[in-house]
C-alpha cells in the first residue's frame, strides 16, 4: 500500500467515525443467533436487538468487522468430482464387483433420476451394499458431477451446509447466518448439473430433508442437482410421513438380503476362495453366519484368508504318497465299507462285553484301588493288620 492509499483510507475512515459520532451517535441492529445446529425442542423466538452506540473512537479500522465476501472457486476436472471406485468392506483382497439384481436395478434407477434431475431414495437393512451399489452404478452411469456427502450421527442443517460448503471447495469463511449461507451454496449448484449423495440418511430430522428440499426446489432446468437418499427403512418412513417430501420422491428402492439360490449364483463369483465350493457348503455358510449379506460374506473370507495365512492351506486327507497299486479306499467314493461276520467274534447276548485293562493304583498291593478289588473288600479277604496292644493301665 502506497503512502497516498494509507493516506486516504485514514481521511475516510475519520471522516465515518465524525458521521457515526454526530447525532448522539448511531443505532446498530443485531440479528438473531443461528438455531439451525439444535434441535426443534431447544429452539426459542428470538428477536433483532437494537442498540445505540455514541463514541465509535475506541473501535479501530482493523478490528472493525468487515464482511468477508464468499467467493466461488473456479470448477475443478471432471475427474476430481467423478465418483471413484467403490471400497470393499475391511479392504478385501481380490474381491470383485458382482452385478446382482440390486446392482442392476439400481443402475437403472439412478440413470432415471439424473435424466429426470429428481429425488429418490434407497433403503434397506444394514449390510445389504445400498452405498456400496450406488457408488458402483454412478460409476457405471458416469455422473457428471457427484457430491457423497457423509455426516455424524444425528446432523443438523448446518451441517449439510458446511459438507456442501467443502465439497463444492467454495473459498472464504463460512457465514453465520443462514440465509447468508444458502447464497453461495445455491449459486455454484444451479451452475453445473450435480449429484447430491446423502449418506446415512436414516439419521436425518425432518429439518435436514426439508433443507435439501428447498436446494433442489430452487434448482431450475438441466442444472437442477439430483438428489439420492442411501439409508436404513427410517428414512424412508420420515420421508413419507410429510406429504410435501413424499410428492417429490421420483422412485424408491428397497434392498432385501439375498436368497439361497442368488447366494449360490453370485458368492463363487464374488472371490476365488468360493469359485470351486460347492452349493452345500455355500447353503450352510449362508444359513450359519452369510444372513444373505455380503458384508457378512466380506467378514467370514476375511476370517478364512487370514486362517490360511497363518495356519498354511488345509491338508489333504488322502496321503499323497499312494501310487496307482495302492488300494482304493471305499469310503473316498462314497460307499459304505461291508461289514463280514468272521471280522468279530461270536458273543453270547447274555456275555458281557469285555473290559480294557485296567492301570495299576500306586495305593494299593493288587494294583486297583481297593473298593473294585473283589479279593481285598471281602473282610475276610483282607491283608491282616497288626493289632494295637491294650495300655496296661
Amino acid at each position: 500500500m502506497t503512502k497516498l492509499s494509507a493516506c486516504c483510507a485514514a481521511v475516510t475512515c475519520t471522516s465515518l467515525t465524525r458521521r457515526l459520532n454526530s447525532g448522539g451517535g448511531t443505532r446498530v441492529e443485531i440479528p438473531p443467533a443461528d438455531q439451525s445446529y439444535a434441535d426443534a425442542k431447544h429452539q426459542r423466538v428470538a428477536r433483532w436487538r437494537r442498540k445505540n452506540i455514541y463514541r465509535w473512537d475506541p473501535i479501530k479500522p482493523h478490528t472493525a468487522h468487515q464482511e468477508t465476501p464468499t467467493t466461488i472457486a473456479p470448477a475443478p476436472a471432471l475427474d476430481d468430482e467423478s465418483v471413484g471406485e467403490p471400497d470393499f468392506y475391511l479392504n478385501l483382497t481380490d474381491a470383485r464387483i458382482v452385478a446382482t439384481e440390486a446392482l442392476l436395478e439400481a443402475s437403472e434407477n439412478i440413470a432415471d433420476t439424473i435424466e429426470a434431475r429428481a429425488m429418490s431414495c434407497f433403503f434397506g437393512d444394514a449390510g445389504l451394499g445400498k452405498t456400496f451399489s450406488v457408488l458402483a452404478a454412478l460409476k457405471e452411469v458416469a455422473a457428471d458431477r457427484v457430491l457423497l456427502l457423509q455426516f455424524r450421527s444425528h446432523p443438523t442443517p448446518r451441517d449439510i451446509r458446511m459438507e456442501l460448503f467443502t465439497a463444492l471447495r467454495l473459498e472464504g469463511e463460512p457465514p453465520s447466518h443462514p440465509s447468508e449461507f444458502d447464497r453461495p451454496l445455491k449459486r455454484t449448484l444451479a451452475r453445473k448439473p450435480y449429484v447430491i449423495v446423502c449418506d446415512e440418511a436414516q439419521q436425518f430430522s425432518r429439518e435436514c430433508f426439508e433443507f435439501v428440499r428447498h436446494l433442489w426446489d430452487t434448482g431450475k432446468g438441466p442444472t437442477r442437482p439430483a438428489v439420492l437418499f442411501v439409508g436404513g427403512e427410517e428414512a424412508y418412513k420420515t420421508l413419507y410421513s410429510e406429504p410435501a417430501l413424499a410428492s417429490r420422491i421420483h422412485i424408491r428402492q428397497e434392498y432385501t438380503p439375498m436368497g439361497l439360490e442368488e447366494a449360490q449364483r453370485n458368492i463363487p463369483l464374488f472371490h476365488p476362495i468360493w469359485a470351486n465350493a460347492p452349493a452345500e457348503l455355500i447353503e450352510y455358510v449362508d444359513d450359519e453366519g452369510g444372513a444373505g449379506t455380503f458384508r457378512m460374506w466380506s467378514k467370514i473370507t476375511y476370517h478364512i484368508l487370514e486362517g490360511m495365512k497363518r495356519r498354511g492351506p488345509p491338508k489333504p486327507t488322502r496321503p499323497s504318497h499312494a501310487g496307482p497299486s495302492a488300494a482304493p479306499c471305499p469310503t473316498a467314493a462314497g460307499t459304505p465299507v461291508p461289514r463280514k461276520p468272521s471280522d468279530q467274534p461270536h458273543r453270547h447276548p447274555g456275555t458281557p462285553l469285555p473290559q480294557p485293562a485296567r492301570r495299576p493304583h500306586r495305593d494299593h498291593p493288587c494294583g486297583a484301588r481297593r473298593r473294585s478289588c473283589p479279593r481285598h473288600h471281602h473282610p475276610a479277604q483282607r491283608h491282616p493288620l497288626p493289632r494295637r496292644r491294650p495300655r496296661h493301665r
